[in-house]
């Protein structure tokens, strides 16, 4: 993560200077970006949807996972919000995905872990017309996750509460040439 480092959330540096920094750098940097990301990738990195609503992946749950590798495709479905915003599922579609940088293993393992977050996030722009989304996971042992795609798209659907039965397969992929 660029900005959002484990080292500075946790354990690093205090929770003021963490908040310094993400706030001056991060938060300095997305003005710059906005114009240039697709609308509802834009929407996802200020948190906010264009209808009001909050777009929050802090302490989502990972419901499932699904990659297509014939169509350069990934959707990441997470339950996230709180008591004050309310609940909901959130899944983000991203297309044009770089397969060739896509952690394969890391998100089988945040897909099936019985508690697997999204801690923070951040988005920005790439060369060549590319987006990355960066998510810091949790359980720490999980690490980061860094999506490289072209195109973007979620849906935000209200839930009752923060539990749900997960899918099972959790992760799920669709290689070349099946079904």
């Amino acid at each position: 993560m660029k900005y959002f480092s484990r080292k500075i959330m946790y354990g690093g540096v205090s929770d003021a200077e963490s908040a310094f920094i993400v706030s001056r750098y991060y938060r300095g940097h997305l003005p710059t970006i906005l114009q240039r990301l697709p609308a509802p990738l834009a929407e996802v990195a200020r948190h906010l949807s264009d209808t009001g609503a909050v777009l929050s992946l802090h302490d989502g749950l990972v419901r499932s996972v699904s990659v297509d590798v014939s169509h350069c495709a990934l959707t990441l479905s997470l339950r996230a919000g709180d008591n004050a915003v309310g609940y909901y599922d959130l899944d983000l579609t991203y297309g044009g995905v770089d397969m060739t940088r896509l952690d394969l293993k890391l998100l089988r393992r945040f897909a099936s872990h019985a508690r697997g977050e999204a801690l923070y996030h951040e988005v920005d722009v790439m060369p060549g017309g590319y987006f990355v989304h960066r998510i810091l996971l949790w359980p720490a042992g999980l690490g980061e996750l860094a999506l490289i795609f072209r195109e973007f798209t979620y849906q935000r659907v209200s839930q009752p509460d923060r539990s749900f039965v997960k899918t099972e397969p959790a992760f799920s992929i669709r290689e070349v040439g099946t079904g």
